[in-house]
């Protein structure tokens, strides 16, 4: 008795043709893949335990890909105590690279983190050495402190005419105050 397969039928068959090579299918269920029409209803319900697998070991990829993506997002310290073993079914050679990864970027975090912190001290210790031990006040109102601001604004010495023209708008500054 010959069957006009369904939908449900038609995709069972398709999945079965693209995974024939992979499959151990008696010859008679092969004919069904180049000839639909002349499968038998006893023929399409011994297949359905392959379909079965067959979308049972998708599920199986999913889920590793889906491990991968975790993996790739939990990317501290922490996270890593709560990865996969190489015993859970959802473990891959994938998601072994993706681990050895993101071990990378935290090392690679942690080192940048410390080098900034060393650049930081280093500024700074710069910078108290470039800070004259004179025992004087040096503020932005006194000659020293509008050399030490400028400095640090403009990273070099003022020229004389800017000298004069911070001294002039203090003149003027002092000029308002009075007033």
């Amino acid at each position: 008795m010959k069957l006009n397969l369904t939908d449900k039928y038609e995709e069972i068959i398709n999945t079965l043709y693209v995974m024939s090579a992979e499959l151990d299918l008696d010859e008679n269920y092969m004919d069904i893949l180049s000839d639909p029409e002349s499968a038998t209803q006893e023929m399409i319900d011994a297949m359905l335990p392959f379909k079965s697998s067959l979308m049972s070991e998708l599920e199986t990829q999913r889920l590793k890909l889906a491990a991968c993506g975790v993996c790739a997002m939990s990317n501290t310290v922490e996270s890593t105590k709560e990865r996969l073993t190489s015993n859970n079914p959802y473990y891959s050679a994938s998601y072994a690279d993706v681990c050895r990864t993101v071990d990378a970027e935290i090392r690679l975090r942690t080192e940048n983190a410390d080098l900034k912190a060393r650049l930081d001290k280093l500024e700074k210790d710069r910078l108290a050495a470039d800070k004259p031990e004179l025992g004087i006040d040096i503020t932005v109102n006194t000659m020293a402190g509008f050399f030490g601001a400028f400095f640090v604004e403009h990273g070099r010495k003022p020229s004389e005419q800017e000298i004069f023209n911070a001294g002039r708008r203090s003149g003027l500054d002092e000029a308002k105050r009075a007033e």
